[in-house]
């Protein structure tokens, strides 16, 4: 009987630990493909490599998946002209108690061959908590020419997830114009969603499914905000570099 009582404990603590399983969230949000808005015109533009197809969001505990796909293949590899910018910028909002906390994900391949002696050719992605890089975990799924993936922790487990709003933008030419700017090919498109209210703490409830819920729009913001959006991402992009 003595040698009995540790193999008891031992199934135990086993039959515990199985029943404190984390929780586990995903959700595949699609979006109607062959709405990539010109900043421009505001007319519907043809530009499959910013054309969201879906996003997909998976999270275990605190670690949380992000996964983009487009309807053509992404960045360098959708795009003709010579000259580009191609971005990604995705926000999550979590909510702890009244709290909302903010993670951004930002990805930039680019393309303006050299200016005033610098090259202008990067490709880098981050995820940002508070201004603060959290993640480098940003890139091209693996196997795919069409899906970015970003991998990165919540701050705490008990966050809920509260919304997803993700841009993507390019403009590109075959020819700089410091004079007039313009591009022969530019356009964006958007995706908002907002995850429905928990009936019980995100960590006490499995909360699995994949709803294949439509996306929201976003309003537009004009051109003006895509290219103070882009200027931000990159100079937080070339920041960021230098620091290493």
């Amino acid at each position: 009987m003595r040698r009995a009582i540790p193999f008891t404990i031992i199934v135990c603590s086993l039959l515990i630990s199985v029943g404190q399983v984390t929780a586990v969230e995903e959700k595949i949000i699609q979006d109607q493909v062959g709405d990539v808005k010109s900043s421009m015109t505001n007319q519907t533009v043809d530009i499959p490599c910013i054309d969201i197809e879906k996003v997909t969001y998976y999270r275990d505990g605190k670690n949380v998946t992000i996964t983009l796909q487009v309807a053509g293949k992404l960045g360098r590899a959708g795009i003709e002209e010579k000259y580009y910018m191609y971005s990604v910028a995705i926000r999550l909002i979590t909510k702890l108690g009244d709290e909302e906390k903010e993670y951004d994900i930002m990805y930039v391949d680019m393309d303006f061959g050299e200016m005033m002696g610098e090259k202008m050719k990067y490709k880098e992605g981050v995820v940002l908590f508070e201004g603060k890089n959290i993640s480098n975990d940003v890139g091209p799924a693996p196997g795919t020419d069409d899906k970015l993936r970003a991998f990165f922790q919540l701050k705490d487990e008990n966050e809920i997830s509260f919304s997803i709003n993700a841009t993507t933008i390019l403009m590109a030419t075959n020819e700089i114009s410091l004079v007039n700017g313009n591009f022969s090919k530019e356009g964006m498109d958007t995706l908002y969603y907002e995850f429905p209210k928990p009936t019980a703490p995100v960590n006490q409830t499995n909360q699995t499914g994949q709803d294949g819920g439509h996306d929201e729009k976003t309003p537009d913001i004009g051109i003006t905000g895509i290219i103070i959006a882009v200027i931000a991402v990159t100079a937080i992009l070339i920041a960021l570099r230098k620091r290493r």
